[in-house]
């Protein structure tokens, strides 16, 4: 953009996907900088970018990446909304650790898959995983009735449970939470997730919040691998229960703010 305008032109992107060409136009410089060169001898100064799409994904995408706003105002809203929603549900991402309080950074969840053989349930995590050697098994032999197993002759386990999101019986694939990722005293560390841990979780699963939202998933390409294979149909399902309270607490914070929520929905990880 620098080599083949001059500042003040036109820049227009008629496929403009996430919106790049207009933070680069925008990364050229200001009103100020006119009559100014670079290291290269170019001219640098404001270029005007028009971005346009199809996709209304992405030129909501486009618009909020190029919106102009002051940043030290944004970090000072966003860090007041997680400082509040640290202090309101941060207990659900604790643990004990030798009889401290750790901060829970990341938990490893395993698939629960049914042996061929003898139709009693396998947690992938422990039979495949050699965390010594730091490798994952092609194959192993089931720990019930010794039969070679891997994850192209299992089937996935499922499981039932009420769902008081969405106030209905669902059945997704069985999951169990196998490794804990944990902060104490500034020091990462790892542990087995124990009976604490487990009972925690059960505890935040029976919470009831009538300010919860969520959405049934339409049927489509994207969609179909989800809802088919993994029994997901609703977006809240994507995440674990205390990842969703956590989150949609957060979303409630920024209002209408389409600088903080799109801060928030930019930065999102299903987990």
């Amino acid at each position: 953009i620098l080599h083949y305008t001059q500042p003040g032109d036109i820049v227009f992107d008629g496929f403009c996907g996430t919106g790049m060409t207009g933070v680069a136009a925008q990364l050229c410089g200001s009103k100020s900088d006119v009559d100014t060169l670079n290291e290269k001898g170019i001219k640098i100064g404001v270029r005007h970018a028009v971005c346009s799409d199809l996709s209304p994904i992405a030129s909501l995408i486009s618009a909020s990446y190029n919106l102009i706003f002051n940043p030290e105002e944004f970090k000072k809203k966003a860090s007041a909304i997680l400082e509040q929603v640290e202090n309101e549900l941060g207990w659900m991402y604790e643990t004990d650790v030798n009889g401290k309080k750790a901060k829970i950074n990341n938990t490893i969840w395993s698939d629960i898959f049914v042996c061929p053989s003898c139709g009693k349930e396998i947690c992938l995590w422990d039979e495949s995983v050699d965390a010594e050697k730091q490798i994952i098994k092609d194959s192993f032999p089931c720990p019930h009735c010794g039969t070679t197993c891997s994850k192209k002759n299992m089937d996935k386990a499922w499981e039932s449970s009420y769902d008081n999101v969405i106030n209905k019986v669902t059945n997704l694939n069985k999951k169990k939470p196998v490794k804990i990722n944990f902060t104490l005293n500034g020091k990462r560390g790892e542990k087995i997730v124990d009976s604490n841990d487990i009972e925690l979780l059960e505890r935040i699963n029976q919470l009831e919040n009538d300010s919860l939202r969520t959405s049934k998933l339409k049927e489509g390409y994207n969609t179909a691998q989800p809802i088919n294979s993994n029994g997901i149909e609703y977006t809240h399902q994507f995440y674990t229960k205390r990842a969703f309270i956590y989150l949609s607490r957060v979303f409630e914070l920024a209002k209408d703010d389409i600088s903080l929520k799109t801060w928030i929905t930019s930065v999102l990880f299903s987990t």
